[in-house]
C-alpha cells in the first residue's frame, strides 16, 4: 500500500490566497437582423404550444371541473337557487300574517299604541283592510277594558260604520258613562247615559243620575233646585233611594234626605204630576203665530195664511201666496213658514242656504236664527240648513227648539238643553219648560215657573213664556202680563198691553206681542215699516 499522503487541498490550506475570478462568458456579438417571416412564424407556434401545455395541464388538475361533475354541479346550484325564491316567496307572503300576529301580542299585553302603529303600517303595505279594522276594533275594545275611553272612541271613529263598530261604541259610552257615575261625576254620567237612549238599562241610569244631581244641588243649600230636578224625573219614586244613598256619602245622612218631605214617594208622585201637566199645556198651546225679525214682521193667521211688513230687501216679506200654515218663524232677512202637511217653505235671503227647505217632510217645529233654519222632525232628530247648520248635527230626543241672532238651541225631553253657543249652554242639572235662546244668551222657565238665565236676570215667576233679544229679555206671565228687562241698564219694566197677552216674540229693536182678540201689537224700532201691525188681525 503506498502510505504517501497526499498534499492537502491548496484552497483549505491557503488561507491567504484569493479565490479565483469568475468571469463572465463572453459570446461573440450576434449579429443584428431583422427577423423574417419564418422565424415569427416559428416565435408564434411555440407560444401557442406553451399555452395549450398550460391550459391543458389546468383542465387535468382541477377535477371538479370535469364534464360529468359538472353537470350535477349545475343541477344541484339550480334546485338550491329555486329552493331559497321559493322560501323568500313564502316568507314574503307570510310576513304581514307574522306582523299581524305581532299587533295580537301587543294588544293582549296592552300595548295598543304600538299594536296601532304596526297596523297603519300594514295599512300603507297594502295588506287586507277589514283583517286591519277587525284588529283596531280589537285594540279599541282592549283600551275601553283599561279605562282609555277618549281614545278608545277615536279608534272606533275613524273605522267604516258597521253594526261590530257601532256596538263598540255603545260599549264604551256606557263604560264611560259607569265610570263618571262611579266616581260622582253624576252631570258628565247623565249626559252620556241620555245620548245612549235605550241601550242596555241607559234610561234607568239616567234617571238616577238626575235623581243624585238633586240630592247634591239640595245638600248644597238649593231646595229650589232640587225640586226642579226631581220634577223632569219620570218614576223619581223608584230612583231616588239609590241616588240619595249614592250622593249622601253615609247611611246616617241618607236616612236623614230620605225622611224629608222632598224625597218621599208622595212628594215625588206629586211633582211628577206637575211636570206631566205643564209639558201637555206647553204642547197643547198654540206657538208661531208671531215672528220678529231683524227689520221686519210676519205672522200666521187663523186660516193657515201669512202677513208680513217691513224690510223687503232680500223677498222675505213675500208670503201672501202661503196657505195651510201650521208655524211661522223669521231670521234676520228670511221667513220660513210649517204647512200642516209637515213640510217647509222660506224666502228671503239665501246667500247661507237658510232657504233650502224643499226637501224637508214631517216636521213639527221650524225655528229661525240670524242665516240659519231648524227643523224638528216627529222621531226628536233636528234637521237644519244655513251658516251654521252643521252645529246642530246629532241633535236627537229633542221637544222643543228655537233660535235667535247666530244661536241655536234646543229641548230634551226630560228638560235639559243644548245650544250651538257654547255661551248660551246651561249645566245638565238644569231641567227647564221653556227655552229661548239669542247669540250668547239663553233663557228658560223652570218647572215651578221661574226664570233662569245665563246672564244676569231679574227674579220673574209665574212665567209661561220667555224670549230672549239682542238687547233684553221679555217675560209672559199666566195672567198675560208682559215683563221687560234691559241687559245694559238693568232695568225691569213691562209693557202697556191693553189686553192679555198670549204669545211673544222679539228680534233686533223690536217686539211683537199677540193678545187674546188676535191683534198684534208692536214695540220698539219701526225704521223699516217693521211695526206697522196695527191692522192685523189673526182670528176674528
Amino acid at each position: 500500500m503506498n502510505t504517501q499522503k497526499r498534499p492537502p487541498c491548496p484552497a483549505s490550506h491557503q488561507p491567504n490566497r484569493k479565490p479565483p475570478v469568475k468571469r463572465p462568458l463572453q459570446r461573440p456579438a450576434a449579429k443584428k437582423q431583422n427577423a423574417g417571416p419564418e422565424q415569427i412564424v416559428r416565435v408564434l407556434r411555440r407560444i401557442g404550444r406553451g399555452v395549450r401545455r398550460g391550459l391543458s395541464r389546468a383542465w387535468h388538475a382541477l377535477d371538479i371541473f370535469r364534464k360529468d361533475e359538472l353537470s350535477t354541479i349545475f343541477v344541484n346550484s339550480a334546485v338550491a337557487a329555486a329552493a331559497l325564491i321559493i322560501a323568500l316567496c313564502v316568507l314574503i307572503a307570510c310576513m304581514p300574517s307574522i306582523r299581524m300576529n305581532r299587533v295580537r301580542r301587543l294588544i293582549a299585553s296592552g300595548q295598543t299604541e304600538s299594536a296601532l302603529a304596526a297596523l297603519s303600517q300594514l295599512e300603507a303595505g297594502g295588506y287586507d283592510g277589514e283583517a286591519i279594522d277587525k284588529m283596531r276594533l280589537a285594540a279599541a275594545e282592549k283600551l275601553t277594558a283599561s279605562g282609555q275611553y277618549a281614545e278608545a272612541l277615536s279608534v272606533i271613529s275613524a273605522l267604516p260604520e258597521s253594526s261590530e263598530a257601532q256596538a263598540a261604541r255603545l260599549k264604551c259610552q256606557y263604560a264611560q258613562a259607569d265610570s263618571l257615575w262611579k266616581s260622582d261625576d253624576y252631570s258628565g254620567a247623565a249626559q252620556i247615559f241620555y245620548q245612549l237612549g235605550d241601550y242596555s238599562d241607559s234610561a234607568s241610569r239616567y234617571a238616577d243620575c238626575r235623581c243624585a244631581l238633586a240630592v247634591e244641588t239640595y245638600m248644597s243649600g238649593d231646595e229650589t233646585g232640587a225640586r226642579t230636578l226631581l220634577l223632569s224625573v219620570s218614576d223619581a219614586d223608584q230612583h231616588i233611594e239609590a241616588a240619595v244613598q249614592k250622593a249622601a256619602g253615609d247611611a246616617d245622612t241618607a236616612r236623614g234626605l230620605l225622611a224629608l218631605d222632598l224625597f218621599n214617594p208622595e212628594s215625588l208622585s206629586r211633582m211628577e204630576k206637575t211636570a206631566q201637566a205643564l209639558t201637555q199645556a206647553r204642547a197643547d198651546r198654540p206657538l208661531g203665530r208671531i215672528a220678529a225679525g231683524y227689520a221686519h214682521s210676519a205672522a200666521r193667521k187663523n186660516d193657515g195664511t201669512a202677513l208680513a211688513a217691513g224690510d223687503n230687501s232680500y223677498g222675505q216679506c213675500d208670503v201672501s201666496s202661503w196657505t195651510s200654515l201650521r208655524q211661522i218663524a223669521a231670521g234676520a232677512y228670511h221667513t220660513v213658514g210649517l204647512r200642516e202637511d209637515g213640510t217647509v217653505v222660506a224666502v228671503g235671503r239665501n246667500d247661507e242656504g237658510q232657504c233650502e227647505v224643499s226637501g224637508w217632510t214631517d216636521i213639527v217645529m221650524i225655528a229661525a236664527s240670524a242665516y240659519d233654519t231648524l227643523g224638528l222632525k216627529s222621531d226628536g232628530t233636528v234637521v237644519a240648513c244655513g251658516a251654521h247648520s252643521r252645529l246642530v248635527e246629532g241633535w236627537h230626543g229633542a221637544t222643543w227648539i228655537t233660535g235667535g241672532s247666530y244661536s241655536a238651541g234646543c229641548l230634551y225631553d226630560q228638560g235639559s238643553m243644548t245650544a250651538t253657543h257654547a255661551a248660551a249652554r246651561m249645566g245638565l242639572g238644569v231641567s227647564l219648560y221653556d227655552l229661548s235662546v239669542c247669540g250668547p244668551v239663553s233663557a228658560g222657565i223652570l218647572f215651578d215657573g221661574t226664570l233662569t238665565c245665563t246672564v244676569n236676570a231679574p227674579a220673574w215667576s209665574d212665567l209661561i213664556a220667555v224670549s230672549a233679544g239682542e238687547d233684553g229679555l221679555l217675560g209672559l206671565t199666566s195672567d198675560g202680563r208682559v215683563l221687560t228687562y234691559t241687559f245694559r241698564t238693568g232695568e225691569e219694566g213691562a209693557l202697556a198691553v191693553d189686553a192679555a197677552a198670549v204669545e211673544i216674540a222679539q228680534s233686533g229693536a223690536h217686539s211683537l206681542v199677540l193678545t187674546e182678540d188676535g191683534r198684534v201689537l208692536s214695540f220698539g224700532d219701526n225704521e223699516s215699516g217693521q211695526g206697522n201691525t196695527g191692522g192685523w188681525k189673526l182670528w176674528p
